[in-house]
């Protein structure tokens, strides 16, 4: 396996646990502190507990786009890809270059 598929696998659980361990901290913090906490200093939490829920409440099937996929440009830009790796191929063999 390479690096890709390993962060593939373990980073959202890494992403939850860093996420988990700073909302621990933060509400031990507040819980624990003798000074009064004002309701601004509630909102960043408040935020980033929403965004997580948002993110986390969307399947990733759903979020698969690829800016390639259909399209009415996608068939002139892969025909256009394949007459540069063409021309590319065959200035290779014009100087005696093998391989792609």
């Amino acid at each position: 396996m390479d690096v890709g598929e390993l962060w593939a696998i373990f980073g959202p659980g890494l992403a939850g646990a860093v996420f988990g361990a700073g909302w621990w901290f933060w509400v031990d913090a507040v819980v624990c502190s003798s000074v009064k906490v004002s309701f601004v200093h509630y909102l960043p939490g408040i935020f980033a507990s929403l965004a997580a829920l948002m993110f986390n409440s969307v399947r990733r099937d759903d979020i698969d786009y690829s800016p390639y996929d259909g399209g009415e440009w996608r068939p002139r830009y892969t025909k256009n890809k394949m007459r540069q790796r063409r021309r590319e191929k065959r200035k290779r063999r014009k100087r005696g270059e093998k391989g792609w």
